[in-house]
């Protein structure tokens, strides 16, 4: 939530001076120009929930329009998964434009404290996010999108719906906290 960002933000920045507070938004604007260039997910209505693989942080776009959970090749690299038998399987894009499945794997992703779910993923060089979570995953853990209130209510809990500036905001006010103490 914003509230909590400016909170952080307040106890960071407690006792310091205007030059300070203007050196960091130079910086956090920069740091957001690097670490989120242009993309197809600037839009601010796209949202992404947080999800750990084996301990990493990673955010998944969230796609209730996908028939299909999405996965580059790649986004596995050094972790656990399990390979499916591929199919011979294609799938339309919005556009109509064919892509190709190059395998299935289901994925443990850890939704909250000591809830993890097995995911299917069909994995594709046209995914437009490493991952992509779409109907299926939805279904699976029983899905209520709350907006009014950026959640995801899940049958084992909620997860907080952001934006891909908010999280990356929130990185980079983390890291500043850290370097400040």
């Amino acid at each position: 939530r914003m509230s909590s960002l400016a909170g952080r933000l307040a106890r960071i920045f407690a006792g310091t001076g205007p030059k300070v507070r203007r050196t960091f938004a130079w910086s956090l604007h920069r740091v957001l120009q690097v670490a989120a260039p242009p993309s197809p997910f600037s839009d601010a209505r796209l949202q992404f929930v947080p999800v750990r693989i084996e301990e990493q942080e990673r955010l998944a776009l969230l796609d209730s329009g996908a028939q299909l959970n999405l996965l580059r090749p790649g986004a596995l690299d050094n972790l656990s998964y399990i390979s499916l038998r591929a199919p011979e399987m294609s799938f339309a894009g919005v556009q109509g434009h064919r892509s190709a499945v190059k395998e299935c794997v289901l994925v443990p992703l850890e939704l909250s404290e000591g809830s993890t779910e097995m995911v299917p993923f069909a994995v594709t060089a046209d995914s437009p996010a490493d991952l992509l979570l779409g109907v299926p995953f939805l279904r699976q853990v029983r899905a209520k999108v709350d907006f009014g209130s950026d959640v995801l209510q899940t049958r084992n809990g909620v997860l907080p719906l952001v934006t891909r500036a908010k999280a990356l905001a929130t990185v980079a006010i983390t890291a500043l906290g850290d370097a400040v103490r």
